[in-house]
């Protein structure tokens, strides 16, 4: 809900009492696009409204995301997104620019979860190893926009390099709404500016082999107090 909510009818939405979330299964972002079917759109907690403009979840890249436009990976694309069961929805693609390289993503949502399980799994159906970038990217668009690396507070400038002292990477704004991607693994790096951050985490898949990339989506309320990051530091 809310002026910022920009998914369309064709689209997919897991909620529960706690958070929803609306994953393209058909609708278009211009800075996306043609890549955002079976990313996220919007995004929020109970009792806010969507502050998401779209999470770039995941890319897939041969180069290492730089600069001011890092944000824009179109290298993973979805060809088939489906409801997989209850709470569950699956995207299925490639990477653009290593077409033997399968991309499955899962969103799962349980009755009583605070937040959406996500794994995206990278698959080589070819004959040579491929090494290549992934990680994934949020985009905040609501007033006072500013980003978060675990173990860096508030960042407003950028974009740079930030190596986390924990698991997350977030965006915040003045509604005190806090959208986070919190990483079931370390390895991976932070880039981040105040209108955007992303995670960078390269790898090496062997023919035939799969790299599963394990986060959760978290949307709560921001801490009144001290870091507005803290509940991310508990997850």
């Amino acid at each position: 809900p809310g002026p910022l909510a920009e998914a369309a009818a064709q689209d997919v939405v897991l909620e529960n009492g706690a958070i929803a979330i609306a994953i393209s299964a058909g609708s278009e972002d211009g800075q996306l696009a043609p890549t955002t079917i079976g990313k996220p759109r919007d995004l929020a907690a109970r009792g806010f409204a969507d502050q998401l403009d779209w999470m770039n979840l995941p890319y897939a890249s041969l180069a290492q995301p730089r600069g001011g436009s890092a944000w824009q990976q179109r290298t993973v694309r979805s060809t088939n997104v489906a409801i997989a069961g209850a709470g569950l929805v699956r995207a299925t693609g490639t990477c653009t620019e290593v077409p033997a390289l399968a991309v499955v993503t899962e969103y799962e949502l349980t009755e009583v979860a605070t937040w959406i399980a996500v794994r995206s799994a990278f698959t080589n159906g070819g004959t040579t190893a491929v090494t290549v970038w992934v990680g994934d990217v949020i985009d905040h668009d609501g007033a006072g926009q500013r980003s978060g690396v675990a173990g860096h507070g508030t960042i407003t400038t950028g974009p740079g390099d930030y190596a986390p002292a924990g698991s997350w990477i977030g965006m915040t704004g003045t509604d005190g709404q806090l959208y986070g991607i919190v990483y079931d693994e370390p390895g991976w790096s932070a880039y981040a500016a105040g209108i955007w951050v992303m995670s960078h985490r390269q790898v090496t898949i062997a023919p035939g082999a799969t790299f599963t990339l394990a986060r959760r989506i978290v949307a709560t309320a921001a801490a009144r107090e001290g870091s507005p990051w803290a509940p991310l530091d508990l997850l």
